[in-house]
Parts: structure tokens; sequence; C-alpha cells
């Protein structure tokens, strides 16, 4: 366990069982973060189907499951007086001793100051969402741990009394993985996937459909499956919607039209002068 604590109190507990799990099972924190996630959304998965490269052990599931517990509690206690809260973002830079991967979340404080008073006054029609009827689209194309979704999530509902639809994307496997639990506790209606926003844009390396279950009846109970199919997610065909209407947008450029040649005059010869001398 590290000497020196870079998290908050909120999630002490959960970064103590973290780092003793580590300890005890003689694992990277890579390895040991990543596993908890998958156990979550497993957890949290409608078709029951098995995590997918599972390689842990009976005794170190049990482990998981013991700080899954932990999460929960953590979660319970946090939104009894916040409006949302981010442990898995709190966490990470917890566990990677302030920063080690280069990742830095947007403290809570200046999320919700960015989100206050951009949600007013919507003018874009609502639309079609698959599985979740007509609603307008929050999406963030370097989502991280979900924060600014979060928070623009709540914002939304106390104007509009009714849920939107959150798009999340992310290049990073393990940012995707917090933004879907997250977003599931939170019960948003959305979606998570993992590329490359600025390079490819309109393929998925895999991504997560969040909450279809308590759609349309609000059973309460969240979801998260995994899709890899790019015409399930709204973020994909939104890419290729903008990608047509700048191609709309683009001046059209006039074939040069060839300049008409000058027309050849015709020169008389000149005629021999009479040269005299009286």
């Amino acid at each position: 366990m590290a000497d020196k604590y870079y998290g908050t109190p909120e999630i002490r507990e959960m970064e103590k069982m973290m780092s003793r799990f580590m300890i005890d099972f003689s694992l990277d924190i890579t390895t040991a973060f990543n596993g908890l996630l998958d156990y979550i959304i497993g957890f949290f998965d409608p078709t029951s189907q098995p995590v997918e490269g599972w390689a842990f052990t009976k005794e170190q599931t049990a482990k998981y499951h013991e700080m899954m517990y932990q999460y929960f509690l953590t979660m319970d206690e946090q939104l009894k007086h916040k409006e949302w809260y981010d442990a898995w973002g709190d966490l990470f830079m917890a566990l990677y001793a302030g920063g080690r991967k280069g990742q830095f979340f947007t403290p809570p404080s200046l999320v919700n100051m960015m989100t206050e008073g951009i949600l007013y006054n919507l003018d874009d029609p609502t639309h079609s969402v698959p599985g979740f009827g007509l609603r307008h689209t929050i999406s963030d194309p370097a989502c991280g741990s979900a924060r600014n979704l979060l928070a623009a999530h709540i914002k939304y509902m106390s104007i509009y009394d009714r849920k939107p639809f959150v798009s999340g994307e992310d290049i990073d496997v393990q940012c995707c993985k917090m933004s879907a639990i997250n977003m599931a506790m939170h019960g948003c209606f959305g979606e998570v996937v993992c590329h490359d926003t600025l390079c490819e844009p309109k393929s998925v390396r895999y991504g997560y459909i969040v909450n279809e279950t308590m759609y349309p009846f609000p059973t309460n109970v969240p979801s998260i499956r995994r899709c890899n199919d790019p015409q399930k997610f709204v973020c994909t065909s939104s890419w290729e919607f903008i990608e047509k209407r700048k191609e709309q947008q683009k001046p059209q450029q006039k074939a040069a039209e060839p300049k008409a040649e000058a027309p050849i005059e015709e020169t008389k010869p000149k005629q021999p002068q009479q040269l005299t001398l009286w």
C-alpha cells in the first residue's frame, strides 16, 4: 500500500481494498482496476453472459464482489447530498498516484460551472433514438469518466423534466468502462463508444448501451450491454451526418472556362512606296 494517499476521503475505503488486493495477488494496477470494472459491467449485463476473457480465480472474484459492494455503499452515501458523484475518476487518480498515467479528471466544481446555463432554450428538435424514443442528445467526444455528461444530464432534467440521450466517446478503454458504470448508476439513457473520434469517428472498437432496461417502463434496474455494431450507436450516425453536411456546405467550384482566343486580325500587305527625287 502506498505511503502517501492521493485520493479523496470519499473513496478511501475503496482505495485501501484495491491496494490490498493488488498486494495479496501480486497484480499490477491496470490489471486489477480493469478486473473490477469488468466485474461490475458483467453484473449489470442484462444478457447474463459470462464476462469475456475473465481469467481471475474464485478467490479473486470473491474479493471483486466485496469491492463492488463497497462501491455501492459509497455511491449510496454520496448521492444523499450530491446531485452526481464520480467515484471512479477519484479512485483512478488515487491508484495512479497523482496522474502517473498522465490523466487528470476535471474537478466537479468546474464541471458544474461549465454546464450551468448551456442547456437552456434548446432549438434543435428531438430525434428518435433507437430503443429510447424521441430525445435530445448530449454528447462528449472525449468523455473521460463522463463527469461532464453526468452534470449535463442532471441539469437537463432539472430544466425539461425528462431524460436526454447521453452519448460518450473516448479512445481509452478504462475511460469507456468507467463512463458506462457512472452513467448506469446515475440513471442515464445512453451509450459509450470506444473509438478515435479524430481518425475513425464512424467505426467502433466496441461500445456499451446503457440502461435500455429502464425504457419505456421505469424499472430502476441499471443495465450495461456490450455491442460492437456501429449501426446501433447514435454517435456514429451523427459523425456521418456531420461529414455529409460539411460536404454539402463546401462551395461548388465551377469548371474553368477555356479562354476565348483573340481573333486574328487580317493584315493587308503594305503597298510599296514610290520614292521620287523631284
